[in-house]
């Protein structure tokens, strides 16, 4: 969202939403996170949890989760300066502009031409919801008109 400056508008709700969804989760980096981005839109005292504490017990984080939130000028600094970096979580249709700056670095910059291709997960590491069907299976699905 930072990275398309035309999105200005849906900030303020967004950054609402995920600050209240970080406070009740009791994910401190990632309230901390909205703060320095959002100063301005994130209140610091008088909030509580909307949700109840005792059905935060019962949520699993999914495999992808990590426990402080992912910054691309972070990953982006890290490669300039030599450093290791895993590969930068990106969720399809949704951090497309980050996904072209993590190529464009490990093309530009790190002289990686493999890292257009077919396997970037050097560089990336895609977020999905619901396991990936197969190419093969997706052609046969849009093709295949079953009656009901």
């Amino acid at each position: 969202l930072k990275l398309n400056t035309l999105m200005g508008e849906g900030i303020r709700s967004l950054v609402g939403l995920l600050v209240q969804l970080a406070r009740d989760l009791k994910l401190e980096p990632y309230v901390d996170h909205y703060y320095r981005d959002y100063p301005t839109l994130v209140r610091t005292t008088g909030q509580v949890c909307t949700i109840d504490q005792g059905q935060t017990g019962f949520m699993h984080h999914p495999s992808f989760f990590t426990s402080e939130p992912p910054s691309i000028y972070q990953w982006v600094s890290s490669c300039l300066k030599g450093e290791g970096m895993p590969p930068y979580p990106y969720l399809p249709g949704i951090c497309e502009r980050s996904r072209l700056v993590v190529l464009s670095i490990a093309l530009y910059i790190l002289g990686n031409e493999n890292s257009v291709s077919e396997d970037s997960s050097q560089y990336l590491s895609r977020i999905t919801i619901a396991p990936q069907k197969s190419q093969a299976e997706q052609e046969e699905n849009r093709f295949n008109f079953k009656h009901s």
